[in-house]
């Protein structure tokens, strides 16, 4: 261990109940504002209690856990013993070179294998399916389509059999075709940084067994950095249609370019050198980092934020920046360098294996397959919640708001009101009746904290689909499609013609959210004329067919009754659709392509063009739906 390069170790007593000297605490010499995720991260130590650290057990003993996790007033209370880390990192990584995930970007050979889909399902990070028939309300709960709400068993990750080839179903959702990387599933991929970066972008805010097929697809059309680089725009976006978020793919693009026309092609290896790079943060590249180039410094995400919540009783919710973005590195750190600092890599996935498995949100903590399970303190404070009120004839010492430490010291990495949530969620919900093991899983599921609530932004769209036949033939019909800004939501993607009519911020006080829910929607009349304004006045206001454009006004466009729903992160759209079917067709010498008078790019395109440059998730939605409606329309036209 090299000073220059790792944290300077400091051993500090601690006294037990009876005196005597014992573990040994990791700590610094520094300052703990002196915060960065990829570099060393030191913290004074403040003075420990002589009162019994949280391995101990016992009935005094586990009072005195108790107490003491309510009082404690530094950070430093978080920190691991020494020989903690060493046996929480000895656990981990025999667990995980047994258990892990065959996966194409880890250097497997097929069959891969992976989902933990419905495991998060208590969480409400999951994702729901929502097949949306378009009986929407206002004011409705919004949920997702691109999982299941079914909540499996833990144990079906472990017993799923492995399998790479999509199924039907995404291959119709996310246009991959099941031959398009048959040539990828003889043989495993070599890890490297590049493959390594694509990997950590694709599985940001996706699940992995949606990732994999798209992963082994992107590698076999841009097997290097370089032909990443040389990749058009519209290639790299038909390669990540459906994936969502795509953002991420732009930045990877750019990034790859950096890499090629900046640095020759080659990668960094550091973390400092690889977060200069676009689109790169403090947890990709200490991924690639530590992944592909051995360098020994930890990977923090929401999974290694709940595992570290929960082994050192950490009240706060894994979104904080105190946990995610600071002091959640320095505790990671301390597994990841333990004893001799090997294979970081293996250390910092089975971290993250581990917090999307058995310490997923609906994870138990006393599994017997859980790695961790001697170590967790939520579990611990659990049973010493049923102690205390077993002995005090269900009265806790501790109902009262002054028990906590709510100084100006306060611990950094606990939220105050959020200890005084899990405290009240302990009494709640354990009884002097409670079994051992369900006292056990109430403290495990009360770490981490629930994070704050926030309302999805609605906005009401009316959306155009137009179509119109080319050249007299009725089989190639085009659809009227426009290209979206170059930044801000779904910057560069294409989509039906649509106008926001009505927005509702989705924010405040009940009263507000209540008087928002009975918010009426726009109605039939308004909605017609401002998406025929801006078709008028935008859309084909440089469109040299004045044919074509004298009948958009007059055109009878089909309403749909209710709207069809589709969520981002932050913003739940509502769609109205109107679609309609031009009378005229297209002549040879119409152009097929031009320019809006807003400045976005406008185009007819037929189901190839729509591959071609990959449509998103919610074209591929309203597509589905007037598809459907006229479908049933000709089969009553039939009957």
């Amino acid at each position: 261990m090299a000073p220059s390069s790792k944290r300077q170790l400091r051993s500090v007593s601690r006294l037990s109940t009876n005196g005597d000297e014992s573990d040994n605490y990791i700590v610094n010499d520094a300052h703990e504002e002196n915060l960065s995720p990829l570099i060393n991260i030191p913290i004074k130590r403040k003075a420990r209690s002589t009162e019994s650290y949280r391995g101990v057990t016992g009935n005094d003993e586990e009072s005195s856990l108790l107490q003491q996790w309510m009082q404690h007033s530094h950070s430093d209370y978080h920190n691991f013993t020494i020989q903690e880390a060493r046996e929480i990192r000895s656990a981990l990584l025999q667990w995980y070179q047994a258990n892990r995930r065959k996966l194409p970007w880890r250097g497997d050979p097929p069959p891969f294998d992976g989902s933990t889909s419905g495991i998060n399902g208590n969480s409400g990070s999951g994702s729901n399916k929502n097949n949306n028939k378009g009986n929407i309300k206002r004011g409705q709960k919004a949920t997702t389509d691109s999982g299941d709400t079914t909540q499996k068993p833990i144990t079906s990750f472990f017993n799923a059999k492995p399998s790479v080839v999509p199924s039907s179903k995404q291959i119709e959702q996310n246009n991959i075709d099941s031959d398009d990387h048959s040539s990828l599933q003889k043989q495993a991929i070599p890890v490297t940084g590049y493959g390594v970066w694509v990997s950590e972008i694709m599985l940001q805010q996706t699940r992995v067994e949606a990732v994999i097929p798209y992963w082994i697809r992107w590698m076999e059309s841009f097997p290097t950095v370089h032909d990443l680089a040389d990749a058009t725009e519209e290639q790299v976006n038909a390669h990540w249609a459906g994936l969502g978020f795509y953002r991420r793919a732009r930045m990877l693009h750019q990034g790859a370019k950096f890499v090629v026309n900046e640095l020759d092609g080659n990668l960094p290896t550091t973390p400092e050198e690889l977060s200069k790079l676009p689109g790169i943060g403090p947890y990709t590249a200490a991924a690639i980092a530590s992944i592909a180039y051995n360098v020994c410094v930890p990977v923090v995400d929401g999974n290694v934020c709940r595992v570290l919540s929960r082994l050192t009783g950490i009240a706060n919710h894994i979104k904080n920046p105190i946990l995610k973005d600071k002091l959640g590195w320095k505790l990671a750190a301390q597994i990841v360098e333990a004893g001799d600092g090997s294979s970081p890599g293996l250390v910092n996935q089975a971290l993250m294996e581990l917090g999307a498995t058995y310490c997923a949100p609906s994870g138990s903590g006393i599994d017997d397959r859980d790695p961790l399970k001697e170590y967790y303190l939520s579990t611990k404070l659990g049973r010493a919640v049923l102690t205390m009120k077993q002995q005090n004839n269900d009265h806790v010492a501790f109902s009262s708001p002054e028990d906590v430490s709510l100084s100006k010291e306060c611990c950094q990495l606990c939220d105050p009101v959020g200890r005084l949530a899990v405290l009240q969620q302990l009494q709640d919900s354990i009884t002097n009746n409670t079994s051992v093991e369900e006292a056990a899983k109430v403290g495990h599921s009360i770490f981490p904290t629930d994070p704050p609530k926030t309302d999805k932004r609605e906005e009401d769209l009316a959306v155009a689909v137009l179509s119109i036949h080319h050249d007299d033939n009725r089989h190639n019909r085009r659809y009227l499609l426009v290209k979206r800004p170059s930044t801000g939501l779904l910057a560069g993607q294409w989509e039906f013609p649509n106008v926001c009519v009505q927005v509702q911020n989705g924010k405040g006080t009940d009263k507000d959210k209540t008087k928002a829910s009975s918010t009426k929607p726009p109605t039939k009349a308004s909605r017609k004329h401002a998406l025929t304004t801006f078709l008028l006045d935008d859309i084909f206001g440089n469109y040299t067919n004045e044919d074509i454009v004298a009948s958009v006004s007059k055109l009878s466009r089909k309403v749909e009754g209710e709207p069809t729903e589709h969520i981002f992160s932050h913003v739940r759209h509502l769609m109205w659709l109107e679609s309609g079917q031009f009378p005229t067709c297209l002549g040879k010498n119409d152009p097929l392509e031009w320019t809006s008078i807003s400045g976005n790019q406008v185009r007819w395109m037929n189901e190839d063009d729509m591959k071609q440059v990959g449509i998103t998730s919610g074209v591929k939605k309203v597509l589905k739906v007037v598809s459907q409606k006229q479908n049933s329309t000709t089969n009553k036209r039939k009957r």
